[in-house]
């Protein structure tokens, strides 16, 4: 009887369920579009700032760090089961889609800076809040959500720098003949005969002609059309802000219905939770700390290979640039197709989540090496380890989140998702700045060396932490067994 009212009840809040799901698709490609906006705007913004590109750069720290910090106030906020998460959500879009649309309209640096890192903060929060939802909703069947999640990330940035276009200022060369006066005055000239025992004999003569007076000659100026990002980042704001108060609405819909998305997960989860709970606090430190170290070399890894890739092949293998963008381009790419190969995988469950997170980190370990060994050897050893590597990293984040959730702790305190979000961005912050003084200072090949460092503390963290997981279980069913012997013992004396 009690089954067959559990039953009705989830069929009921199937709807719910399902309309929860595509807004935070939608709001979660909302969030991607935001990410895609400065650097797709970043030399309009610029020069409407009056700025140069290394003052300019520190936006990029700036709306790290505010990401980071929205990720940690986001464990925060949502360990308080008082919040309602859907309301923050919406709440939080509302505000972001304000700043995105004032931004542009802004002439002073400081400010703009300001309104990125309050952007920041705020797309930290509701990025670590979208997973907690998407996983309090489905809760063990999270894992192709929540993949497809991250795959609307990607395309919202995508989305971006598509539309872009139109709205971007872009250099125009003029030719213009003026007259001008010319005097070309006498120029020695060297002849050069080239012998029967190899050597050269140069002969140097006078140029007796001689040019006074004037001439046409075009000049050429290059001409800047005009910005109009202003629109764009008002497009892009006002869906932002559609989409709060679409979460607002939710909100109260579930309220009227008296539908909450954590009442789903906890039946499903009973059992994993009360589990997760027994773990002593000093592992749960510890494996939290693992976490985070795992996600500051993740952060390091991406956002360097992102950053500095094209530099180095420039530079060091003398590519050309748009070679380097190319190789750059496939990188990013490997990211939503990996994300969308992921999806039927934990569909289907045909491979488990731990046998998924160490094919991921085989692919970076294996490539972070052949990279470093190999890279000067071939140019197609770059395509091959760029392509792997970004395919290795896209599937780690959502493997590792239902990893810590099924083992360790559950996600509906949005902790772990929180840690992995503030982490990243710290990595993000503060190794490419190291990476490119080596690169600059020392030696180009820091490169690859650096690549290969964080690849392999990848690896063996995650090595660490599923040892130890291990470890403990080993140690509690031990134990578990000891008491129960002891207790057979006791009854038959």
């Amino acid at each position: 009887m009690k089954k067959n009212q559990m039953q009705k009840k989830i069929n009921e809040r199937q709807p719910l369920k399902w309309i929860t799901t595509i807004l935070l698709f939608a709001s979660y490609t909302g969030l991607g579009m935001t990410e895609g906006l400065l650097p797709t705007t970043f030399l309009d913004l610029r020069d409407q700032l009056g700025v140069d590109t290394a003052k300019m750069s520190f936006a990029f720290t700036t709306r790290y760090a505010g990401i980071g910090l929205g990720g940690i106030a986001a464990g925060c906020l949502t360990n308080m089961k008082s919040v309602n998460k859907t309301l923050l959500v919406g709440a939080y879009m509302m505000v972001a889609s304000v700043l995105v649309i004032v931004m542009p309209w802004l002439h002073n640096f400081a400010l703009v800076m300001l309104l990125i890192g309050t952007t920041g903060i705020l797309n930290g929060t509701t990025d670590t809040v979208h997973n907690v939802l998407m996983i309090l909703t489905w809760g063990q069947q999270s894992g192709p959500y929540l993949q497809g999640l991250h795959l609307s990330y990607s395309v919202g940035a995508f989305i971006t720098q598509a539309i872009a276009i139109p709205f971007l200022s872009t250099s125009i060369y003029s030719a213009h003949n003026n007259t001008e006066s010319m005097f070309f005055d006498e120029m020695p000239l060297k002849n050069s005969t080239k012998l029967s025992n190899g050597n050269l004999m140069m002969n140097e003569s006078n140029n007796a002609n001689t040019f006074n007076g004037t001439a046409n000659c075009p000049t050429y100026a290059t001409i800047m059309t005009k910005s109009y990002i202003q629109f764009l980042y008002m497009i892009i704001g006002v869906y932002i802000g559609v989409m709060g108060l679409s979460y607002c609405i939710l909100a109260r819909f579930n309220r009227k219905n008296n539908y909450t998305p954590v009442n789903i997960a906890e039946d499903g989860n009973e059992a994993t939770n009360q589990t997760n709970d027994k773990l002593p606090r000093y592992y749960k430190i510890k494996f939290l700390m693992l976490l985070g170290l795992i996600f500051f070399s993740f952060g390091s890894l991406q956002t360097t290979i992102g950053g500095l890739l094209i530099p180095f092949v420039v530079q060091c293998l003398q590519w050309t640039k748009p070679k380097g963008s190319l190789i750059r381009s496939a990188f990013l790419i490997a990211f939503p197709v990996s994300s969308l190969l992921s999806i039927p995988i934990f569909a289907t469950k045909f491979i488990s989540v731990t046998q998924l997170i160490v094919m991921n980190v085989t692919m970076i370990l294996s490539s972070g090496i052949i990279f470093a060994i190999f890279v000067q050897k071939h140019f197609i050893v770059i395509w091959i380890t760029m392509l792997i590597s970004g395919i290795g990293q896209a599937g780690l984040f959502v493997p590792m989140l239902l990893w810590y959730k099924e083992n360790i702790m559950s996600v509906t305190t949005g902790l772990i998702p929180s840690i992995q979000i503030s982490t990243q961005c710290l990595g993000a912050v503060s190794v490419p700045l190291l990476t490119g003084y080596l690169i600059d200072k020392v030696q180009v090949m820091c490169f690859p060396y650096v690549i290969m460092t964080f690849s392999i503390l990848i690896s063996s963290l995650s090595c660490v932490t599923y040892g130890s997981a291990r470890l403990y279980k080993k140690r509690c069913k031990q134990k578990n067994k000891n008491v129960t012997e002891l207790i057979k013992v006791e009854i038959t004396t």
